[in-house]
């Protein structure tokens, strides 16, 4: 601290177990002003009115208030991240009087600092008695933004819980953004929020074009509106002919309701739903038949439905004195731009070209006075992307509607798969009801689940299957200068094609010596690169890694549990043993790194691994 200035620095970023908790996290020390720091129940309390009602933080903001500002700024950063992730670990410790040590838990390292940052920020300005209820929640929604972008989204939270209560590890997957893998090597699942990459090019293909998922529905059988592609005056002209009205205008390659106006009632209502749907970026536009009757989800994993949820469009409720848009503000006070716990997994609802239109054929304007009492509906698609709510009727569905949707599931090959039905009454065949299947998914929102009845961790247990899991790993902690002795023995273990070992920077598995590239997208500010590469190989059935001293006291160890830990490096601290302690399934072994070729412990391993090459011989 200088001249009563607050500060926060940096001071150990660990991505593995280490002295202070087994999750990553990124500790910094807090230098505070005195007298923020005892003025602290007046600035907690104005906090907590601050958020209270809109801001998941309750149970932190009660820790805050017990224990203090470092403690308040160290969980106020926990909730904000967890937004859009799932994290664990916070923690604090008062090193002087005016000065602690805080750690925080972490997807990316710096934006959990920056979340540090702002927790200290909103203290500093309660404080000074300048905090400002709507900046600051345009403060939160901007981070969250952030956070979208580098944190697993709220899809992917399902299998991260089920991941965490299961024990089974998880790590970024491949450097792409909301790819994620659980296990390792054999053991492991890769997967795209809700969608494995077990769905495969032709179901992907298929299921991201709508007219081409109608002819794939249609193939097999199954009903289907009337529908025709659009792509001039004339074309317009000719589907409108042939399909009449009402009908719907909606993109061909366009999610969560994006580019889509239902019941249009005119020509004049489709030219202004297809330029709506080319101001999203539509490449292809469709004309459908509308279908009557509610929206409904069905959600299938592993070819079976497992839960139906009817979808409703956006609507708001008159009280004689309130435009629909300030009604509509009032709900989305309620459902933040970026989905957090308390909004239940609601988004607000959406204005546009499209709300316009429906809103038109109703007598109303985004400005209009709606009666009090009187029912509104703001959006005629249902998709809660867009604004929509939604309610479990699993129960309900009757069983030709189940039958028919897990043999298409089954047909196509789709581990998860949402496929979004109109009908007028889902207890009856649709034969009698003249319903139609209208999309196919195989990236679908599986938050609808709670809804019937499934908590987090089973519906995260069902997306992940019963794969994912560990793999025999031993950890050797090796001194510095050591290390190229250690990689040449341990290379020499054998060549069966499942074995692998990693360093910091290199990797094999079997015979092919592995190139990890840390400036590749995943990698950059990671600093066991051979590792992450090594574990991603599925042929990956047992391993051992080593890495220096040096290495696991900067950054904390490079794997969270091990079979056995195999401890070279004889002057580690001992905080850094009880480290290895708790990472180790047995019991840590102690020595020098010329004894553990020798070891008993170490032949008992298995770690003499003998060549498992095929026996099939090749065609002469």
């Amino acid at each position: 601290m200088i001249g009563g200035v607050n500060k926060l620095e940096t001071v150990a970023i660990f991505n593995g177990p280490n002295p202070l908790t087994n999750d990553p996290v990124i500790v910094a020390d807090l230098a505070a002003n005195p007298a923020l720091l005892d003025n602290r129940d007046p600035v907690l309390a104005a906090i907590r009115t601050l958020f209270e009602g809109w801001f998941p933080v309750d149970e932190e903001l009660a820790v805050g208030a017990r224990d203090g500002v470092p403690a308040f700024i160290v969980h106020w950063a926990l909730a904000l991240l967890n937004c859009e992730g799932l994290l664990r670990a916070c923690g604090w410790q008062q090193l002087a009087s005016d000065r602690y040590r805080l750690w925080l838990g972490f997807h990316n390292a710096q934006l959990a600092f920056a979340a540090m940052q702002l927790g200290l920020k909103l203290v500093e300005q309660a404080h000074a008695g300048g905090v400002d209820r709507s900046t600051w929640q345009a403060e939160v929604v901007a981070f969250g933004r952030h956070c979208k972008r580098l944190h697993p989204d709220f899809q992917a939270r399902f299998a991260m819980v089920a991941a965490h209560e299961d024990d089974i590890p998880v790590q970024p997957a491949f450097g792409l953004a909301r790819v994620w893998q659980y296990g390792w090597g054999a053991r492991t699942r890769i997967m795209f929020e809700t969608a494995p990459a077990e769905n495969g090019h032709l179901g992907s293909t298929i299921t991201g074009n709508k007219q081409e998922a109608k002819a794939l529905l249609r193939n097999l059988g199954l009903p289907t509106p009337l529908s025709m592609v659009v792509t001039d005056q004339a074309s317009i002209e000719v589907a409108i002919s042939k399909i009449g009205f009402p009908c719907v205008v909606k993109p061909t390659n366009k999610g969560k309701g994006s580019g889509i106006t239902n019941n249009l009632l005119s020509r004049e209502d489709v030219r202004k739903a297809l330029a709506y749907a080319h101001s999203v970026g539509a490449s292809e536009i469709i004309v459908e038949a509308h279908v009557d009757g509610p929206d409904f989800r069905l959600n299938l994993i592993d070819g079976v439905l497992v839960g139906t949820v009817r979808r409703d469009p956006p609507t708001v409720t008159g009280d004689g004195t309130s435009t629909i848009a300030e009604l509509v503000a009032c709900v989305k006070a309620s459902r933040p731009e970026f989905r957090m716990n308390s909004s239940h997994f609601l988004y607000p609802i959406v204005l546009d070209e499209s709300s316009a239109i429906t809103l038109s054929g109703q007598g109303y304007t985004h400005e209009s006075v709606p009666p009090t009492g009187a029912t509104v509906t703001v959006r005629g698609n249902a998709n809660v992307a867009t604004g929509g709510t939604f309610c479990d009727v699993s129960a309900q569905v009757h069983p030709s509607i189940r039958d028919a949707v897990e043999s298409l599931a089954q047909t196509m090959d789709l581990p998860v798969a949402g496929f979004d039905l109109l009908t007028t009454d889902i207890s009856r065949p649709l034969a009698e009801t003249g319903g139609s299947f209208i999309e196919l998914n195989v990236a679908p929102s599986i938050d609808f689940l709670n809804e019937c009845g499934y908590s987090s961790a089973e519906i995260g247990r069902m997306l992940l299957g019963k794969r994912p899991g560990r793999i025999p790993l031993d950890l050797i902690i090796v001194p510095d200068a050591e290390l190229g002795i250690i990689e040449q023995a341990v290379a020499g273990l054998g060549d069966a094609p499942t074995f692998g070992w990693a360093s910091r920077d290199n990797a094999q598995l079997g015979q092919a010596r592995l190139d990890p590239d840390p400036t590749a997208p995943g990698m950059t500010g990671y600093p066991w690169p051979g590792v992450r590469t090594l574990l991603a190989h599925r042929r990956l059935e047992r391993a051992v890694i080593f890495v220096e001293a040096s290495q696991i006291l900067r950054h904390g160890l490079p794997i969270d549990k091990a079979r056995r830990i195999w401890n070279c490096a004889v002057g580690l601290p001992d905080a850094w043993k009880q480290v290895l302690d708790r990472a180790s399934a047995e019991p840590v072994w102690h020595g020098e790194a010329a004894q553990l070729a020798g070891d008993a412990g170490w032949q008992a391993g298995n770690f003499a691994v003998q060549s498992r090459r095929s026996s099939i011989a090749p065609k002469p």
